[in-house]
């Protein structure tokens, strides 16, 4: 359950206001917790990793979420300006596709990882 609470959080900037067009805002004791949990070795590694996939590794696995949260807890705002390009990107390709009379990544062959890249959006988005 924390692990959506924070995934959910990712895309809020770290100095903004709650808003009537944001439905999720990372506040008090949990950004206070995550806060903290950005001096641990575990956080730093995800650090690490986010910075390869900005620098233009491929990660398997690693969405854009995971970047958004890294820039989230640090303030450094290119986390999430790549997460949102990424996002933005995908849903380039999804209409580019359809638009094309071919079937998105996305809707794959059978939809079994849709939620991933669903989920990415959405968090990223939010």
């Amino acid at each position: 359950m924390k692990r959506w609470i924070v995934a959910l959080a990712a895309c809020q900037t770290a100095s903004a206001a709650p808003s009537a067009d944001k439905k999720i805002y990372l506040r008090g004791a949990t950004r206070t917790h995550l806060a903290d949990a950005t001096k641990s070795a575990s956080f730093k590694r995800l650090q690490a990793v986010a910075d390869r996939w900005l620098g233009g590794d491929n990660i398997w696995g690693f969405p854009a979420w995971h970047a958004a949260l890294v820039g989230v807890l640090t303030g450094d705002a290119k986390y999430c300006t790549a997460a949102v390009a990424k996002v933005d990107k995908q849903v380039a390709d999804a209409e580019a596709a359809i638009a094309a009379g071919k079937v998105p990544e996305v809707a794959g062959d059978s939809y079994l990882g849709v939620g991933d890249m669903i989920g990415d959006l959405a968090i990223v988005a939010d």
